[in-house]
């Protein structure tokens, strides 16, 4: 699968910011102030848009649901995490079921990083030098 990469940046930028947002031991919690914490697949679907979250907030993992705004079709919130994220299903299960907090953000920061570095070092691949200092 293509990882989405704009997504992920988001998501670490999100989490990052505003650490009470966030809680990887949930996949979307309802705190005993009202504040909701998310986990990774809770942001992915909270950033990536276009579907509402239904039932209660902490329903066991697996059984949280969410529903799409324009198509009206109900979804389990952890296949749709997973799809948004492009990730494949051993990803998933980690970011979703696995991974505490750190674990988590920093496999997020390391795949976003190794796209990063790639995509640098295809675009300086062509930008070689010749025995006299010239770009070939």
């Amino acid at each position: 699968m293509v990882h989405n990469i704009p997504l992920m940046r988001r998501i670490l930028t999100r989490i990052t910011r505003d650490r009470t947002s966030y809680n990887q031991s949930f996949f979307r919690h309802l705190t005993d102030r009202g504040h909701i914490e998310l986990g990774v697949g809770g942001w992915a679907i909270t950033l990536a848009g276009g579907w509402r979250w239904i039932g209660a907030p902490d329903s066991a993992y697996g059984q949280i649901q969410v529903q799409h705004h324009t198509s009206g079709r109900i979804r389990y919130a952890d296949q749709v995490a997973e799809e948004v994220l492009g990730v494949d299903p051993d990803e998933a299960t980690f970011l979703m079921w696995g991974a505490d907090d750190r674990a988590a953000r920093t496999w997020l920061e390391d795949t976003v990083a190794t796209h990063e570095r790639r995509v640098f070092d295809q675009l300086t691949h062509p930008l070689t030098l010749d025995q006299k200092g010239h770009l070939r």
